[in-house]
């Protein structure tokens, strides 16, 4: 288990710096996860597509280049873009919210990022501030509710979200990490990222993991299982041990970047 985490820690540290993503803009098929969940991302960086009773949520932008591949995957799933409503984004770098200036032009949504972020973003000539969200807030769009979360630490405005995903009309709790990656310096904000790794670990009854970049979920492993599916199956992506044993090594991996950080600073 020491081993696993010592290797995800490496891919954190060297993968998720959204700012040299850009050779990571493969293309990916978009494909329906749940009854009300779609992935509409690329290979790299995730996005998710979520239906309601009174029009979209969109999880995530990609990247402004690849925005025009999002709303291929949006049409091919038989979704209107003109029907996203609102755009959550989990944090500001790049790779999450590069494509929501051009998203919000073409479709007229609401942005919604938490205050922090926000407040990173003014000096960088991003889109005006749309929704503040708010820590233990919800939004509500016909039949789906979402729950926001604050979990600095990857940035300071990390969301987290928790909404229902179902399975043929079966109920399961799903959450997204908006910010793993520990491409970040600082004792007190690498303290903040295990307070909110503790935060999540403390919910109960997740059982999905929507992972925001595809290996943070095993994604597209779980989505050839899913393919295979028999009746009788388990659904592939619902897996609480597995989101359990990706929060264990969350906290593992902060743990050794808290004790790089202290040995910086007192050196």
């Amino acid at each position: 288990m020491r081993r696993i985490a010592v290797v995800i820690l490496m891919i954190c540290m060297m993968c998720l710096d959204a700012q040299g993503q850009s050779n990571r803009k493969s293309e990916h098929e978009a494909f329906k996860i749940f009854d009300n969940l779609y992935y509409v991302g690329i290979d790299f960086v995730s996005a998710f597509l979520v239906p309601t009773s009174d029009g979209l949520i969109l999880i995530d932008t990609t990247y402004d280049n690849t925005v025009e591949h999002l709303l291929k995957g949006v049409r091919e799933m038989g979704f209107d873009p003109a029907d996203i409503k609102y755009i959550l984004v989990t944090h500001w770098h790049e790779d999450h919210f590069g494509g929501a200036k051009r998203l919000k032009e073409l479709t007229g949504a609401t942005v919604g990022m938490l205050r922090e972020d926000w407040d990173d973003l003014r000096s960088r000539n991003a889109i005006p501030e749309d929704l503040v969200l708010e820590d233990e807030g919800t939004l509500t769009l016909g039949d789906t509710t979402m729950a926001f979360y604050h979990i600095p630490g990857h940035t300071r405005g990390t969301l987290g979200i928790a909404f229902t995903v179902y399975d043929d009309g079966i109920p399961h709790k799903a959450f997204t990490f908006g910010g793993a990656g520990l491409n970040f310096r600082g004792v007190e904000r690498t303290e903040l990222y295990l307070n909110s790794v503790r935060r999540v670990q403390a919910m109960e009854d997740i059982e999905v993991n929507v992972g925001n970049h595809e290996f943070m979920g095993d994604m597209f492993n779980r989505y050839r299982r899913l393919k295979g599916r028999k009746s009788g199956d388990t659904h592939s992506f619902v897996d609480p041990e597995a989101f359990e044993m990706f929060l264990d090594e969350l906290y593992v991996n902060g743990e050794a970047k808290l004790a790089l950080e202290k040995s910086r600073a007192t050196k």
